[in-house]
C-alpha cells in the first residue's frame, strides 16, 4: 500500500499543472488590461484608473496561483529551485501564503470597488463583506491550527 501511495503522489501534477495554467492566463490577462489601461491613460479617460487596479489584482491572483503550485509540488514531490519567498515546507505554511495573498486580493478588489463608486450603500456593503471574510480567513490562519491539534 506505500508503494501505492508513493506513485499515486504524482497525481498532484495534474492540479499544479492546472494553477500553472491559470497563473499564466491571468498574467497574459493582466498584461492586456495594463496595454488597455495604458492607452486610457495617455487619452485620460474616465475609468481609467479602475481597471489599473483590476490589472494589479490579475497579477496577484496570477502570483497566488504560481505559489500554490510551487508549494504543493514541493510538498508531494520536492524542492524546486525557486526563491525562499516561493518555498512551501508544509501545508500551514502554504496555507498562510495563500491567505495573505486572499487578503490583498480582497483588499485590491475592495479599491476597485470604492474607486469605481457607484453608491454608497453598495460600497459599504462591498466594503463590510470584504472585511467579514478578511477576518475569517485571519481568524482560520490564527486558530485553524490549534483548532486542529486538538481534534
Amino acid at each position: 500500500m506505500a508503494r501505492v501511495l508513493r506513485h499515486l503522489r504524482w497525481l498532484v501534477l495534474i492540479g499544479v499543472a492546472g494553477l500553472i495554467l491559470a497563473s499564466l492566463a491571468a498574467f497574459l490577462a493582466g498584461v492586456l488590461d495594463v496595454v488597455t489601461t495604458a492607452q486610457g491613460l495617455l487619452a485620460h479617460e474616465s475609468g481609467a484608473n479602475v481597471r489599473l487596479v483590476h490589472a494589479i489584482d490579475l497579477f496577484l491572483i496570477a502570483a497566488s496561483a504560481f505559489m500554490v503550485a510551487v508549494g504543493f509540488y514541493e510538498i508531494f514531490i520536492g524542492p524546486v529551485d525557486v526563491p525562499e519567498a516561493l518555498r512551501s515546507h508544509g501545508f500551514d505554511q502554504l496555507k498562510a501564503k495563500l491567505v495573505g495573498m486572499l487578503v490583498l486580493i480582497l483588499a485590491g478588489d475592495f479599491v476597485q470597488h470604492f474607486v469605481a463608486w457607484e453608491s454608497g450603500r453598495e460600497t459599504l456593503e462591498h466594503g463590510l463583506a470584504a472585511a467579514v471574510l478578511i477576518g475569517a480567513l485571519l481568524a482560520f490562519l490564527r486558530w485553524g491550527k490549534a483548532g486542529a491539534e486538538a481534534t
